[in-house]
C-alpha cells in the first residue's frame, strides 16, 4: 500500500468518526480499475433500531451503480448467493468469504458498507454503532448491529445519514476504493438516495479520471 493510498484511507476515517465531512472516496493508486468489469454490493450494517436504513442504503447504491454506468449484479442473485453459501444470516464476512462468494457470481470486486451515523426526521438524536459491536479486525460487518444514540441540541428537522463503503477485488483481496460521505434529506429514505448517489458519482468521476489518463 503506497503512502498516498494510506493518506487517503486516514482522511476517509477521520471524515467518519466525526462526521460532517463532504464525501470522499480514496482510490488505490496502485490498481488497475480497468479490471472491475461487474460489481456486486454484498450489503450495507444497518442499526438494529432502524432496520430499514442498511437496507434502504444497499438498494439506493444498486440502483445509483447502474445510473453511472457500472456493471452490477441483481440484488436478489446476490442474496440467493450468500444464502446458498450460508452467510444470508451471518454477523460479518472475512476476506475468504468475499473472494468465494465474488466468483461464484462471476464479479471483479464487491462492496460492503455500513451506516455510521443515523439521525431520523424530527428526533433530536443521532445514533451510531455501539463501540461494543465493531467489525473484528480482518471481516466486514453484514448484519444490523445494537446502536447508541447522543441528543443534540437545536431544533432538527430533516434526517441525516452517514455511510462508509469499501469495494474490494475478489481475486487479491485488495481494497480497490473505500469512501464515506454524510447526506440530508426530508426522511431516512430521501437521505439514503442522497449519499448513496453522492458516493457512487464520485467513485465514477475518479474511476473515469485514471481511465482518461491511461488513455493518453
Amino acid at each position: 500500500m503506497n503512502n498516498r493510498f494510506s493518506q487517503w484511507c486516514l482522511v476517509s476515517l477521520t471524515c467518519v468518526m466525526f462526521s460532517g465531512c463532504a464525501q470522499i472516496i480514496a482510490l488505490n493508486q496502485s490498481y488497475d480499475v480497468q479490471k472491475v468489469k461487474k460489481v456486486a454490493v454484498l450489503g450495507f450494517a444497518g442499526l438494529q433500531d432502524f432496520p430499514s436504513v442498511g437496507t434502504s442504503v444497499f438498494n439506493e447504491f444498486n440502483f445509483a451503480l447502474l445510473q453511472h454506468g457500472f456493471n452490477a449484479v441483481e440484488p436478489s442473485f446476490i442474496q440467493q448467493t450468500l444464502a446458498d453459501q450460508k452467510l444470508e444470516k451471518a454477523a460479518s464476512i472475512d476476506v475468504e468469504s468475499i473472494r468465494k462468494v465474488g466468483k461464484v457470481m462471476g464479479t471483479d470486486a464487491v462492496i460492503i458498507g455500513s451506516v455510521q451515523m443515523f439521525r431520523p426526521e424530527g428526533k433530536a438524536e443521532v445514533y451510531t454503532p455501539a463501540a461494543a459491536n465493531q467489525s473484528k479486525s480482518g471481516a466486514y460487518e453484514l448484519a444490523d448491529v445494537p446502536a447508541q444514540s447522543k441528543p443534540v441540541s437545536g431544533k432538527v428537522e430533516k434526517a441525516m445519514i452517514s455511510v462508509a463503503f469499501r469495494m474490494i477485488d475478489v481475486n487479491t483481496g485488495e481494497i480497490v476504493a473505500s469512501g464515506s460521505n454524510d447526506a440530508k434529506g426530508a426522511d431516512g429514505l430521501q437521505a439514503s438516495k442522497n449519499v448513496s448517489r453522492g458516493l457512487v458519482k464520485e467513485l465514477r468521476k475518479q474511476f473515469d479520471a485514471v481511465l482518461a489518463k491511461r488513455k493518453i
